[in-house]
């Protein structure tokens, strides 16, 4: 949201902005958490990187104890080290404005694992705590983390020590209220759920990219893949906010073929491609919205050109897995948010697309900014999506159950908001920039019986008058596994400039192996244009 969108707001949703925006309390504690550094003979990066995802879900309690992490903390602290100087700890926590600053190590010795962490108190140095853990083999790690989450949590809160025998109930890690609708789990199910997997995995995807395309253009905003000609191979479509590009992909680059313009008025936010009338070509659905109300169109290939086959529908359109296929979704945007709407399952009637059977999604969760797969192999599918939750400014990655209930959410601000359009919002007519959330993909790419959660992550530099402009300056892929209880960074591609609008995953070569295609966007200059870069990374052999 930029400070213009913001003078131009009602008066009574601008103050419940500033009031969700303010901290929950005013004694709530901040802590930053170090990477741990690593002592070992062996590759423990999977570890390092399993305690990094682990330890700020289970450290955070609402309104009590807020772990910070942003571009500045990460970069403060690295590269990871356990025995910064007193005066060190006392200059990083006053620059990073934290009461708190947790550092320590991980040293694994043939089947022996020693956790050894440091709190350092900034208001009480003298009170600074340090703390260790030990276990033998991997399978009892995740219950040691949760000890020492415990052990921090009551130095933090109560200022005790840890191990004193006295100390108070350890505090209940944060878990949302089952939904009423949710039945109770019998013992049976409970007694079957899956052990929680918390092994190392040889990354998914190659380290480098096996080719890149760069484009200069206007910033594209959408991508997708799919056989609009009907020749067997699939074309690679680039949206940005005027029109949607055909390009055919070539070892050497990308072959612009065709190109469908949108209307005055209509304003492309997703593009994609799906053979729903089962003809052996995939329709282009363009999803596109006026400041008020949705306007999208489907275009389809004939004779060298795509005419359009219907147009002005009221529908945002996505495909989505289902089962084990993909269906096409649709949803009337709501008054809050354009995403919220309900989402009907489109089939093909009368020569279009037309909605027909409800489709259920848990609450916060929209087709657009999530996907849904079985992470944990108890029969149920399971939906990683970014989702604003209630009275959320911003999207952020979670992982829910069918019922809504939030398995786990991210603390490491994966995502971001790159992509936004004009939206009049309720009251006066004022314009508001809306945030579009990313794409999140789950699957079992490489058939090791491991799924698979890719999603990017954006990070942002602040500019201009005490920081009120932003924009985002580093992009990266993330490869994610699900350990149980959290996600765990298996891969990550190397940082774009700019941001990741888009990215898709799709046999683009015809090799019979799916590839990951990444679009990054980087400003360049005042022209308009930017440098636009798609990146194909290969599965690791």
């Amino acid at each position: 949201m930029n400070a213009r969108s913001f003078f131009f707001m009602p008066p009574a949703l601008a103050v419940l902005l500033v009031l969700c925006a303010a901290p929950v309390s005013a004694g709530e504690a901040r802590i930053a958490i170090s990477v741990f550094q690593v002592n070992s003979s062996e590759d423990l990066g999977y570890l390092q990187a399993g305690l990094s995802s682990l330890l700020p879900p289970r450290i955070s309690v609402p309104g009590k104890i807020l772990v910070v992490d942003n571009t500045d903390v990460r970069r403060a602290l690295s590269p990871p080290q356990a025995d910064y100087s007193t005066e060190k700890k006392a200059q990083l926590a006053g620059t990073l404005k934290v009461d708190y600053l947790l550092t320590g190590s991980l040293t694994k010795i043939g089947d022996a694992v020693s956790i050894d962490a440091f709190l350092y108190d900034a208001a009480s140095p003298e009170l600074s705590t340090p703390l260790t853990v030990n276990c033998t083999g991997l399978d009892s790690m995740l219950e040691k983390v949760q000890e020492l989450a415990v052990r921090l949590q009551r130095r933090i809160i109560y200022g005790t020590d840890p191990d004193a025998a006295a100390a108070p109930a350890p505090v209940a890690e944060y878990r949302p209220a089952e939904p009423a609708i949710a039945p109770a789990r019998t013992a049976q199910q409970l007694q079957a759920a899956p052990a929680p997997v918390f092994q190392p995995a040889a990354p998914v995807f190659e380290a480098e990219p096996a080719r890149e395309y760069v484009i200069m253009h206007t910033p594209f905003v959408s991508m997708a893949a799919g056989d609009v000609t009907g020749s067997g191979r699939l074309q690679l479509l680039l949206a940005d906010n005027l029109d949607v590009r055909v390009y055919d992909p070539t070892p050497e680059e990308l072959i612009l073929k065709a190109t469908v313009p949108a209307k005055t008025g209509e304003y492309i936010i997703h593009v994609d491609a799906f053979d729903l009338n089962d003809n052996g070509r995939a329709e282009i659905y363009v999803s596109s919205h006026t400041p008020r109300m949705a306007n999208s169109f489907i275009a389809e290939y004939t004779e060298g050109s795509y005419p359009r086959i219907a147009e002005n529908m009221p529908w945002l359109l996505r495909t989505y897995p289902s089962e084990d296929r993909l269906i096409l979704l649709g949803i009337k945007p709501g008054t809050f948010s354009p995403f919220s709407g309900t989402a009907f399952e489109f089939i093909w009637k009368d020569g279009t697309a037309q909605p027909a059977a409800e489709c259920s999604l848990p609450g916060g969760v929209s087709p657009f900014g999530s996907s849904r797969h079985d992470i944990n192999g108890d029969l149920r599918d399971e939906y990683i999506a970014f989702s604003r939750g209630i009275l959320n400014l911003n999207y952020s990655l979670h992982v829910m159950s069918a019922t809504g209930r939030i398995l786990w959410k991210d603390t490491q601000k994966i995502g971001g908001e790159p992509n936004s359009f004009p939206r009049s919002i309720v009251g006066d007519g004022a314009g508001t920039s809306e945030a579009i959330p990313l794409r999140t993909y789950c699957a079992d790419i490489n058939a090791d019986g491991r799924t698979e959660i890719l999603a990017p992550r954006n990070t942002k530099k602040s500019t201009g008058v005490l920081g009120r402009i932003s924009s985002y300056d580093s992009g990266e892929m993330l490869c994610l596994h699900w350990d149980g209880t959290s996600l765990n960074q298996n891969w990550s591609s190397s940082a774009q400039d700019g941001y990741i609008a888009d990215f898709l995953v799709a046999d683009i070569d015809g090799d019979g192996a799916q590839e990951l295609i990444v679009l990054a966007v980087a400003r360049a200059g005042l022209s308009g244009r930017s440098r636009n870069t798609v990146s194909i990374y290969k599965q690791a052999r």
